[in-house]
């Protein structure tokens, strides 16, 4: 599938009907809503909190990583390179991903697997819409079902992988936010973020394998400062940021620090979506007040209002966890994001975002 569906509309969410030799046509859909991120900022906790709502259907599951990853055959084994891999397994690739790794033992999914990712929340929605029962006035098509990849708002690794972008040195041409634009134009967007010096420690602690220390995590810092600073003097900052990795040498670097530069994906984004379409928000006001902030976001899904009252559980709180970064750590990361604090708080018009409370 290579052109958007003709959504029906009398459904809320967008579906679609597919005519073919069965007696009845079936029902197709695909999400309403997406949580884009970012990584350790409480899409865990969100998610599920949204599908509270009564008229919230869930998905197969929270993340299908479809438009970031598996489209392009998501590789668990990306750090060897493709030379490698084929002179050992003897395998055939699904094609030359960024840094010229290749996967094993994997095919890209197509639109129509993503679909069926959605295949029990669209009988449901059927099922739904064909009953004539009614809770307070509300016809059962507004029901509507959502996914939470965070991948979708930064992992932009395979843009050369796409047919315009292949020959293009620097920037892109398309990244995922076109895919998404072209597929579904009137997509919500809930984006909710963290401080990024925070952020990065939780997330190095989250993905490192064998020992962590904040000695380790300061010289990991260091140098993706260091590439980072090598390859904004050579490229277009949305070139170094969508590569995901500043230096080729350091792919599996356990230190992400373009992941807290919020504003060069969020810019990408609100290129091709009207602002109205995007509900973002601070970790920060979220764990404090959760109940608030889920009744701005049922308010941001046209849901109809509801009592229930949240609490926010904080996860990963184990021992990995205890040991603070260092105060030279804290201060050098602060200094790095500074700036893009500002234009993410500019671009947002809401200086919250320049977190200096």
């Amino acid at each position: 599938m290579s052109t958007p569906p003709t959504y029906v509309p009398e459904f809320k969410n967008p579906c679609w009907y597919e005519y073919g030799n069965m007696s009845e046509p079936t029902l197709h859909c695909l999400p309403f809503f997406m949580i884009l991120g970012q990584n350790k900022c409480g899409t865990s906790d969100l998610y599920p909190s949204i599908l509270n709502h009564p008229d919230v259907i869930p998905a197969r599951d929270k993340e299908p990583q479809f438009w970031a990853r598996h489209r392009h055959c998501y590789c668990k084994y990306d750090y060897l390179p493709c030379f490698l891999l084929s002179w050992i397994f003897e395998i055939d690739s699904c094609g030359n991903l960024t840094y010229s790794f290749r996967c094993r033992r994997s095919k890209p999914w197509t639109l129509n697997q993503y679909v069926d990712f959605f295949k029990a929340t669209a009988k449901k929605i059927k099922l739904l819409s064909e009953s004539t029962i009614q809770t307070d006035n509300m016809h059962h098509t507004e029901f509507i079902t959502g996914e939470a990849s965070p991948s979708n708002l930064w992992d932009n690794r395979w843009w050369w992988n796409y047919d315009v972008n292949r020959y293009d040195t620097e920037p892109p041409a398309l990244t995922n936010a076109d895919y998404l634009r072209h597929f579904l134009p009137n997509l919500k967007m809930i984006i909710i973020l963290r401080n990024p010096v925070t952020r990065l420690y939780s997330d190095y602690l989250y993905i490192s394998t064998g020992k962590v220390s904040p000695q380790r995590f300061h010289q990991e810092v260091a140098k993706e400062i260091n590439w980072f600073k090598d390859c904004i003097r050579y490229h277009d900052i949305r070139y170094c940021v969508f590569r995901n990795s500043f230096n080729e040498a350091n792919v599996r670097s356990t230190a992400r620090l373009q992941n807290g530069l919020y504003a060069v994906f969020i810019e990408e984004y609100m290129k091709l979506f009207p602002r109205e379409q995007f509900h973002i928000l601070r970790l920060e006001e979220y764990s404090k007040n959760k109940t608030g902030e889920m009744k701005k976001i049922f308010r941001f899904l046209n849901l109809r209002d509801s009592e229930v009252r949240f609490t926010f559980t904080r996860r990963n709180k184990g021992s990995r966890n205890k040991t603070d970064m260092l105060p030279e750590t804290k201060a050098l990361l602060t200094k790095f994001y500074k700036s893009y604090n500002v234009r993410l708080a500019d671009l947002l018009r809401d200086r919250k975002f320049m977190w200096i409370d």
